[in-house]
């Protein structure tokens, strides 16, 4: 499995989405999801969380129920001991980086 590549595409409500190749606005940055012991399920659920996509849109995009969205959440918040998915979301676009709180 590659790792996953940060696009330039459009996602919900004019943010910066990640699909396909390139770098996360500019910076050329790769979220390698084995690095960090995911699953390609859940890096996916966290680069949907990273779009601004909230569980039910998550849920229905990958055909998923909300609970199982919500457990996937609570599982990767726990394998890399983040916070919330504000976190998840920073450290997914900064290519695995924690966010500083300085």
């Amino acid at each position: 499995d590659a790792p996953v590549r940060f696009g330039m595409g459009q996602g919900r409500a004019g943010r910066q989405d990640q699909g396909g190749e390139g770098g996360p606005v500019g910076r050329g940055q790769v979220f390698d999801r084995e690095a960090f012991g995911l699953s390609e399920q859940e890096a996916e659920v966290m680069r949907l969380v990273s779009c601004g996509l909230s569980n039910r849109e998550i849920a229905d995009k990958l055909c998923l129920s909300e609970g199982t969205v919500r457990n996937y959440i609570s599982n990767i918040l726990a394998k890399l001991n983040l916070r919330d998915r504000t976190n998840l979301a920073i450290f997914y676009l900064t290519g695995g980086k924690p966010a500083r709180a300085d």
